[in-house]
């Protein structure tokens, strides 16, 4: 048996360790998002005004996320942090009910340009790098899906303006993104995105 000097150490322990689990749940469950999101940005949440979880419905973006993936929006979170090449963001598409979520290749100041493979279909190229896929897949654009961005290399004379962003699904021939809209103004972006 323990004498009573060891049974007070093993009471303090219990203790200790009960008091330590109640704070880690608290903490825990009040704070999952934060925790979450901190460990990939370290961003400043202080403009963030609302999470909201979202289902993922569509496949534009298998390979990072699937159909069916539980999502976190950080809704204003760009009002206080800047917007970075590969953030995944949702954005406000005129034509669909719910926001669309995909990546943002090309920041404001970036160089983009389409050159044609040897398929004849049509490669993007930022500050002189071949975009791919997170699959490592060259985006590859037939000549029609790639009439908009040629469109606004042409007008923009190959550089991204201030505000505007390259945002592109994970699918190598292109989804309801650039490939149909072209640039997109910061204004459409509602908030970054955390996958849960």
């Amino acid at each position: 048996m323990f004498t009573k000097k060891q049974q007070i150490i093993l009471l303090s322990i219990l203790i200790l360790f009960a008091l330590l689990s109640i704070v880690f749940i608290f903490y825990f469950q009040n704070n999952t998002a934060i925790l979450f999101f901190k460990k990939f940005d370290n961003g400043n949440l202080d403009c963030v005004t609302q999470r909201q979880e979202n289902i993922v419905q569509g496949t534009s973006l298998s390979g990072a996320i699937e159909e069916g993936n539980t999502v976190t929006i950080l809704h204003n979170y760009y009002k206080c942090n800047k917007i970075e090449r590969d953030d995944i963001v949702a954005y406000e598409y005129s034509s669909q009910s719910d926001p669309i979520i995909k990546f943002i290749k090309a920041i404001p100041g970036d160089s983009f340009s389409l050159i044609q493979d040897e398929g004849g279909n049509y490669n993007i190229k930022v500050n002189n790098n071949i975009l791919k896929t997170t699959g490592g897949q060259p985006y590859s654009l037939s000549e029609n899906k790639s009439k908009m961005l040629q469109l606004f290399e042409k007008n923009y004379n190959g550089l991204v303006p201030e505000n505007s962003y390259l945002l592109l699904g994970n699918k190598y021939n292109g989804s309801v993104d650039s490939t149909q809209f072209g640039l997109i103004d910061q204004s459409g972006i509602i908030g970054k995105v955390a996958v849960d």
